[in-house]
Parts: structure tokens; C-alpha cells; sequence
């Protein structure tokens, strides 16, 4: 299996001083039947900011951070979720719990995890299909034959899609179903419809920009009009207003609200372990221990060469108290630092959404690092294309961010037919790192053949991290991605990918 089909990864940012590193690995059955993936960021940082070990320790880095695991929304067409004879789609599951003779209720976290799914499925391939589509209007690249034929059939999947959840809705009201099935189904009913609105819409404005196939435009703004009017019908209350900005916020609010009720149906929870607390309290015990013993013995041995209650004897017991408190302390700074090399910073237990199961385990660890404890690989891409003599002036501190995954993957793929691949999505706040950061503009001149004029130019920073990605023990070597990160006191400029 080639490396690029089991790795993805990019980075981009969220806000001003906010990246998102996102991560997608690929389920595969083996052997062992788990998994072992590795991720290591390294994130080189220009050393008069002072991003290192005295002013920025692991216990900061990860209150900046936060990370989350979850199935990657599984790749389904339109034409194989209306297919009756496909078992795999949400949809067809949905029609048979619901069309069946069976007049029991139906299993209620079943129906709500199909929903959710049928969502996740229809707002990916939607917005895919969609935006291929608006590509090629633009550029100029289809021609109006495939535009008129391809968009006529997206148009026609999405509405008989919605018209069969409308149906299925209105056999809710005559089967005993709970309250909950219903208002999920409203729900579905309601984000189906915003996502038709939003895709709908941005065809339509990219084939009027073009003044081409009129017929197709007036059917996109049929489609729109309907689907307002409908959602006003069902009382949802989200439409744009012009004259009424809360109305729009409500809109934008509402539609997050649905796609993250959507979403959470394939968001892996993670439980914090105590593992390392509980190993920290047992050898804090052992501290205590040994440096109790120390004091004991020492005050055995005194009595061999003087009485019990001489000066002497006095002396060297509270000599032997003091070192056995300094021995105490010592050895649970020792123990405080160093279990967490042999195990982790942290460690979760994944526990799949569908099942509650545990199903995997991640560990984290921060290294602050130098130059020649990194890999020989990173640092040659590091610097790749670098004029040696810049290498020589570069002065940067280095953060290591390491993440290992142990995933059950032959049970989550027995368990979950339609997933193929899990998402990593880990988020880390910067703020931290602007606070040094000069805001002073430099001054050049610009001439353009004529006349010449002064321009204003900020000062800026370069970030540079390499991800690297493995599966241990699969025999693949590790693939490194570089990318560069160009900001300045105010915030994140851009994110470039290095080759």
C-alpha cells in the first residue's frame, strides 16, 4: 500500500493567531488487529520570541491545545443513497425501519445515528458535487451541454432525497415513535434544507455571473423559494432578512447547531487516564519510604557511638531529619519528571460514539529540543534549499509534539460498514508566541519607471513545523510534510506547504 494512501495531512488557520493541524488516517484489517499510528510535529520557532523549556513548559502547551479523534464522513454518491438494493446507505436503512409491517417502536439510538449519518453524507457529497461544478463554470472549463445535464441531475437527487425524509416524517406521526425521533427527523428535515439553500445558491449565482442556461437558473431559484417557504411552513424560522440582521444570525447560529448535532455522531470521546497520577502518588509513597528509612537507620547507627539524649546524638538526628525532607523532595521532583518520559504526558482511552466501547488509546509527550537531538531527516528538510550561510545564522528553539494511536481497527471496521479512515483534528492557540513579537515597519522604496515611492512594510515571522506521519511496525517508512507559517504581530498572514 503506497504512503500516500494511508497518510493526509494539512495545516490551516483558525482566526488570527489560531492553527488547525488535521491529520487523516486509513483503517486497514491486520494481523495484531490494532493499529499503531505515529504522529511527531516538529515546530521550530524563531529564538527571540522565547518559545523554549523556562517559558513555555508542557503543562502550557497543552492548555493552548486541544485535539479531538473522529471517523472520517464516510464517501457515498447520491445515486448509491437512493439505490434500494444498497445495505450500506442511511437511507434505505431508514425506509425499511419504517415501512416495515413491524408496528413496534423502532430502536431510537438506531434511527438517530442513521439520521445523523444520511446528514454528514449529503452535506459532504452536496457540497463536493457542488463546488466541482461552480470550478468549472467559472473557469470556463465544461461546456454547457455537461453543465445542463450534470446539474440537472444533482438538482434531481437532492429533492427526491429530501422528499422521501419528508415522507418518512410523516410516518412518525402515525407510528409510536418517542419525541426525540421526531425532533430528529426535524432537524435532518432542516439541515438538508439549509445545505440545498447554500449550494443551490452558489450555482446559481456562478451560472448567472455567466448569463448561460437561463432555464437552470430559473429551476435553482424555484428549488431556493420552495425550501424557504417550506421551512417557514414547519415553523424553523431560518431564512435571510434584510430589513432583520438577528433573523441571518439566527440562520448562521442554527446551521452550526445542526451540523454539529450531525458531526457528533462520529466524534470519538476521550477519557483522561490516571495511569500516571496513580504512578506518580505510588512512587511519591516509595519517597517517603526510603527517605524515612534513611532517618531511622541513621539514628540506629548514632546510638552505637553515643547515648541516646546526648548532644551528639541530638545533633546528628536532626542532620538525618533535614537530609531525609531534602531526599523526600528530591526524589519526587525525580519522580514527577521522569515517569512521564517512560509513559506520557497524557494518555486518553477512545471510546467509539455508535457502541460506548473503548476502542483504542492515544499517549502525548512535549520534548523541547536541540538542534542535534533531532532526526538527521527533519533537519535535512528543515533546511532544504537554504543557503548554508543563512543555516549558520539561524537561531530557533524546537518543540517536539509526539502522538501514538493504538486503534482496534478490525472491530471499529466489523462494527462500522461505511467507515473507512479516522480524522485527527488538533487545534493550538498561539497567543502566547506574538507577545515578543517587534511592531515596527520597515520603510523601502518602490520605483515603477517613472516616479518612486516609499512603502511600508511589516516585520515578519517565519514558524516552520514538519509533520511527520508512520503506522508502526507496518514497514512504511515515515512521511514528513514541511510547512511554513508567515505572521506578524497582529497574526497569522498565511500557512504555505513546503516542497
Amino acid at each position: 500500500m503506497e504512503v500516500e494512501k494511508i497518510f493526509k495531512s494539512s495545516i490551516v488557520e483558525r482566526g488570527r493567531k489560531q492553527i488547525e493541524i488535521k491529520t487523516d488516517y486509513v483503517l486497514r484489517r491486520t494481523r495484531k488487529k490494532k493499529q499503531r499510528f505515529c504522529l511527531n510535529a516538529y515546530i521550530y520557532t524563531p529564538s527571540q520570541l522565547g518559545i523554549h523549556n523556562e517559558r513555555y513548559s508542557k503543562e502550557t502547551f497543552f492548555h493552548n491545545f486541544v485535539s479531538h479523534t473522529r471517523y472520517k464522513t464516510p464517501s457515498m454518491s447520491f445515486d448509491e443513497l437512493l439505490s434500494p438494493g444498497y445495505e450500506l446507505s442511511p437511507l434505505i436503512r431508514l425506509q425499511n425501519v419504517f415501512y416495515k409491517k413491524d408496528n413496534r417502536q423502532p430502536d431510537e439510538k438506531y434511527v438517530i445515528y442513521e439520521l445523523k449519518t444520511l446528514l454528514n453524507i449529503f452535506q459532504k457529497e452536496l457540497r463536493l458535487k457542488s463546488n466541482r461544478l461552480v470550478r468549472g463554470i467559472k473557469s470556463g472549463k465544461y461546456a454547457e451541454d455537461y453543465i445542463l445535464e450534470n446539474s440537472g441531475t444533482l438538482l434531481d437527487q437532492v429533492e427526491s432525497i429530501h422528499r422521501i425524509i419528508r415522507k418518512l416524517m410523516t410516518e412518525t406521526a402515525d407510528r409510536d415513535v418517542s419525541e426525540v425521533v421526531r425532533k430528529a427527523f426535524s432537524w435532518v428535515d432542516e439541515g438538508l434544507s439549509l445545505r440545498m439553500e447554500k449550494s443551490i445558491g452558489r450555482l446559481y449565482n456562478s451560472l448567472s455571473k455567466k448569463k448561460i442556461l437561463p432555464g437552470l437558473c430559473e429551476r435553482s431559484i424555484k428549488i431556493i423559494s420552495d425550501e424557504i417557504d417550506l421551512r417557514q411552513q414547519a415553523g424553523y424560522g431560518t431564512r435571510v432578512s434584510i430589513s432583520n440582521p438577528g433573523r441571518t444570525e439566527y440562520l448562521l447560529y442554527r446551521e452550526q447547531q445542526i451540523k454539529k448535532w450531525a458531526e457528533s455522531s462520529m466524534y470519538m470521546s476521550q477519557n483522561e487516564t490516571k495511569t500516571i497520577d496513580r504512578l506518580i502518588q505510588i512512587m511519591f509513597g516509595a519517597a517517603a519510604a526510603v527517605a524515612m528509612t534513611f532517618a531511622v537507620v541513621a539514628s540506629i547507627l548514632s546510638l552505637r557511638w553515643f547515648d541516646s539524649g546526648s548532644v551528639y546524638w541530638a545533633i546528628i538526628a536532626v542532620i538525618a531529619y533535614i537530609l531525609k525532607d531534602r531526599m523526600k523532595d528530591g526524589l519526587r521532583i525525580f519522580f514527577t519528571r521522569f515517569i512521564p518520559r517512560f509513559i506520557a504526558d497524557k494518555v486518553q482511552i477512545i471510546i467509539d460514539p455508535r457502541s460506548g466501547v473503548a476502542c483504542g488509546k492515544t499517549k502525548e509527550r512535549i520534548f523541547h529540543r536541540s538542534i542535534d537531538t533531532v532526526p538527521s531527516a527533519v533537519q535535512t528538510l528543515r533546511y532544504k534549499n537554504k543557503d548554508v550561510l543563512l543555516k549558520e545564522l539561524v537561531s530557533e528553539d524546537i518543540i517536539q509534539y509526539q502522538k501514538t494511536f493504538v486503534i482496534n481497527s478490525n472491530r471499529l471496521l466489523s462494527e462500522h460498514k461505511r467507515i473507512s479512515s479516522l480524522n485527527d483534528i488538533m487545534r493550538l492557540d498561539m497567543r502566547q508566541w506574538f507577545y515578543r513579537m517587534d511592531t515596527d515597519r520597515e520603510f523601502r522604496m518602490h520605483y515603477n519607471g517613472e516616479t518612486l515611492n516609499t512603502v511600508k512594510i511589516d516585520r515578519l515571522y517565519h514558524f516552520t513545523i514538519i509533520l511527520g506521519m508512520s503506522e508502526v511496525y507496518s514497514g512504511i517508512e515515515e512521511e514528513l510534510k514541511r510547512y511554513r507559517i508567515v505572521a506578524n504581530s497582529n497574526g497569522i498572514k498565511r500557512i504555505d506547504e513546503v516542497r
